[in-house]
């Protein structure tokens, strides 16, 4: 059961420059806050024990996590408790016994090589010299044994949340730890660190450190730096100029226009017993010497720390309100000032059980394992945001105990733990159609497109609010791109001024203009406003993952017609045609953009270029059987120029010799494309595979020719008076040209105006025959006219041709030599 007895609530809230600031300015900030306390804002339970379900506690208003949260982040199995960045239960039933990890921003969890488990000289502690006054460069550190139990840090841990309060987003870190002995009251200390800062080991490098000087850390303290008025925030609107040279020139006004870089945070406490709870001081780096001596702010030698909070009352409180950062450790009486029981004043609040169970492993030198005695664990919290502090990203924390809590004070033992950074991831994905975003084109189209939209996902981590501009590049096109930088890109969008509280249809981008076809990939820059700067957000650009896309060219569509000059179409007569059709072109690629920075990347956003060129070329197929199989032609006119989509380009011609043949003549057109934007056809004609439009059929003529020939033969009659039977010889020979006949007698006429035709006299042997009898010539060799050639066949011209006959008779009286005339004339 919760046992309190309240009285009314008092202020908490106290903020110091430094000790030794006047009295105007500590009246000036000595201010009560309408804000919720620390411990009572529901985030983390500030009440004295690690366990978030732990009854026994003080009346704490109630909140979701406790220590063994965190520890449930990092928790496992592990007997002997080894150190590191784990939180180790003793077996599984411990381990089940563990609430949900935490849900906090950032967190961390250590294991410090110390108490009964430490092996040797394992723990790490602070050498002579170290200090917080100083920067880290200055630290150093040594393995060693504890050898101080009060001192030796078991455990430490850190979460940071963000809560919102009054409207308002305030980032709260709670942190805490555990030391082996409550053998006395021990100062301790936490920094909040926003560069990763980590021990090295001897020479510098990794591992232990056993140099007996001790062995460095890596990185720096980030320091808080003012805006040019020197005014510091310290809470918000309030401020202290660190230069002034008296104390009353301190107090000052935060400008609304300026951001301060803030500075690391440590916070100082202690471990505390008997009752007692302890104070809290709340300083920022600022670096060595970075504030006046005479401000009145210096709290060391150095001036590098600046005081910006002490708790007003010891410990957390529950009838205390509006304290943004308190201290507790486990007490069975939270305060020295409670009587025992049953006897409770109303400003007095019940305790921790005593031993206080631990839900991770833990061991006091002097009892028994996983429970605290009084005064071994501490946690503390504080309002980043109410101490002007929001913008603070914590990468390392670290937990020391110390010989007091003055920041001079020399360090003893140590425990770093890694919180993970200020973190600015940027992804982005090309052409997401969520929140008004676009998908990228496929292909070119009519050489112009629209690239489509890029939306990016932005996500910084260690701060609540932030702000800058985000600006979009596209690259392209390049096959071999594998993603975008800015220096190359062409700028699309931006910068775009957004922040964590702008709307998703912010991080889309608009879209740009691509005349070219080819592999585009975009990239995406942030780049923090200055106030998100100084609270350590870094830019990003994104890694190209999902980021590319590919238009391609568009494949162009090709249509023809034959034809020829009549019908039918006579070979040898009629000429063939074709006539080409393009259409689906696009442009070619424009090259007046702007480009990057580099001058690369032209085509986008620029006008499309000029309309698709190339040429279509024609090959004509000759009849063939099979088809397509035969001799090929070149139309006249082929190659034809192409201008982009045209319906008739051509014609080409070709008029078929009668050596080509008659049969089917088949064109075909090729176009070969304008890259990268317009391609060749999808589908390539072939002769097989062209259409009927292709084709034409070329016929011959039937036509009849004569040569008229003129075969001469003759018929001779022999008749004798009386019938007496015939006694001679009878010669019929053929000539060509005149003769004369004188007085009834033929004569061929001499001079080459005749000749006897060769082998055109026949002789024949009529003795014996009877009178009447018929005699014929047998002429099958000599021709009148012309025709084709043949063995033993001649020729003669047209003209005068003449049969001489000759007759003489043994018994009778021979006739007369006579002649017989032809003329002959050949029209064919």
């Amino acid at each position: 059961m919760i046992s309190r007895v309240l009285i009314k609530k008092q202020p908490g809230r106290r903020y110091l420059a430094g000790l030794a600031v006047s009295g105007l300015l500590a009246g000036l900030l000595l201010t009560g806050s309408t804000a919720l306390a620390v411990h009572e804002d529901g985030v983390f339970q500030l009440d004295g024990n690690a366990k978030v379900g732990d009854t026994s506690t003080p009346a704490m208003v109630p909140a979701t996590e406790d220590a063994d949260n965190i520890c449930a982040t990092f928790a496992q199995i592990a007997a002997t408790n080894p150190a590191g960045s784990k939180c180790n239960v003793a077996d599984a039933t411990a381990l089940a016994a563990l609430p949900p990890p935490t849900v906090s921003t950032r967190t961390a969890f250590v294991t410090d090589g110390a108490g009964p488990w430490a092996s040797g000289a394992s723990d790490d502690q602070f050498t002579g010299g170290s200090g917080d006054a100083q920067d880290v460069s200055s630290w150093k550190y040594k393995n060693a044994a504890s050898s101080n139990d009060k001192s030796d840090i078991q455990n430490a841990f850190f979460a940071e949340y963000t809560k919102s309060i009054g409207g308002t987003d305030h980032k709260l870190a709670y942190f805490g730890g555990t030391r082996s002995s409550n053998n006395g009251d021990e100062n301790t200390a936490f920094w909040l660190m926003q560069n990763p800062i980590k021990e090295l080991g001897n020479n510098g490098g990794s591992g232990t450190c056993t140099d007996a000087s001790g062995c460095p850390f890596s990185g720096v303290h980030r320091p808080g730096v003012p805006g040019v008025d020197n005014c510091y925030e310290i809470s918000p609107g309030v401020g202290v100029n660190i230069k002034a040279t008296k104390a009353s020139d301190v107090p000052c006004t935060e400008s609304a226009t300026e951001t301060d870089q803030k500075g690391d945070v440590l916070v100082v406490s202690a471990f505390t017993g008997g009752g007692k709870q302890p104070n809290i001081q709340v300083y920022v780096w600022m670096g060595t010497k970075a504030i006046n001596s005479k401000s009145g702010l210096c709290v060391t030698s150095d001036c590098s720390v600046l005081k910006v909070f002490e708790s007003a009352n010891p410990g957390c409180s529950p009838i205390t309100s509006g304290d943004v950062a308190c201290a507790i450790t486990n007490q069975p009486v939270q305060y020295n000032t409670c009587p025992p029981p049953p006897a409770l004043p109303g400003d007095c609040v019940a305790g921790n059980t005593i031993p206080t169970p631990s839900p991770w492993l833990f061991r006091d030198v002097s009892s028994t394992a996983n429970a605290f005695q009084a005064g071994d664990y501490i946690e503390a919290g504080i309002d980043l945001t109410a101490l002007g502090l929001g913008g603070e990203c914590t990468s390392t924390f670290t937990m020391n105990t110390r010989s007091s809590q003055s920041v001079n004070a020399s360090l003893q033992d140590l425990a770093v733990g890694q919180a993970g950074g200020c973190v600015t991831t940027l992804s982005t994905k090309a052409g997401d159609t969520a929140n008004g975003g676009s998908a990228p084109p496929t292909d070119i189209g009519t050489g112009t497109r629209s690239s489509g939209s890029d939306t990016a996902t932005l996500t910084v981590t260690g701060v609540s609010t932030w702000g800058g501009t985000l600006t979009w590049y596209l690259c392209g096109p390049d096959s071999a791109l594998t993603k975008c930088n800015a220096t190359d890109g062409v700028k699309i969008t931006g910068p775009r001024t957004l922040s964590n509280s702008s709307p998703a249809t912010d991080f889309v981008s608009t879209t740009g203009t691509l005349t070219s076809a080819g592999k585009y990939c975009w990239t995406a820059h942030f780049e923090p406003d200055t106030a998100s700067k100084s609270a350590g957000v870094s830019a990003a650009d994104d890694d190209g993952t999902a980021e590319c896309f590919t238009v391609s060219p568009v494949h162009p569509t090709l249509t023809t017609s034959a034809s020829c000059g009549s019908s039918p179409c006579v070979l040898g007569v009629d000429t063939l045609s074709d006539t080409a059709g393009l259409s689906g072109t696009a442009t070619e690629p424009g090259n007046a953009g702007p480009g990057g920075s580099t001058g690369l990347y032209k085509s986008i956003n620029s006008a499309a270029g000029q309309a698709a060129l190339g040429s279509i070329s024609w090959t004509l197929y000759l009849p063939s059987t099979p088809a397509c199989s035969g001799a090929t032609k070149t139309p006249s006119g082929s190659p034809v120029d192409v201008h982009g989509d045209n319906p008739s380009y051509g014609p080409v011609t070709y008029k078929p010799a009668l050596a080509d043949g008659v049969g089917v003549y088949t064109f075909v057109a090729t176009y070969n494309g304008d890259l990268p934007n317009t391609t060749a056809p999808t589908t390539a004609m072939t002769c097989a595979t062209a259409p009927n439009g292709e084709k034409v059929t070329v016929t011959g003529t039937a036509s009849s020719s004569s040569d008229q020939r003129w075969l001469p033969n003759d018929r001779v009659k022999l008749e004798t008076t009386g019938g007496t039977t015939l006694t001679g010889a009878l010669t019929v020979s053929l000539y060509s040209g005149t003769f004369t006949v004188t007085n009834g007698v033929c004569t061929p006429d001499g001079g080459g105006a005749s000749s006897a035709i060769t082998g055109q006299s026949y002789p024949f042997n009529p003795s014996g025959d009877a009178s009447g009898s018929t005699y014929n010539t047998s002429n099958s060799t000599f021709f009148v006219g012309t025709g084709p050639a043949g063995t033993g066949i001649t020729y003669g011209a047209p003209g005068a041709y003449f049969w001489l006959v000759h007759y003489d008779d043994t018994n009778l009286t021979d006739p007369g030599d006579r002649c017989e005339k032809s003329n002959v004339t050949i029209n064919n």
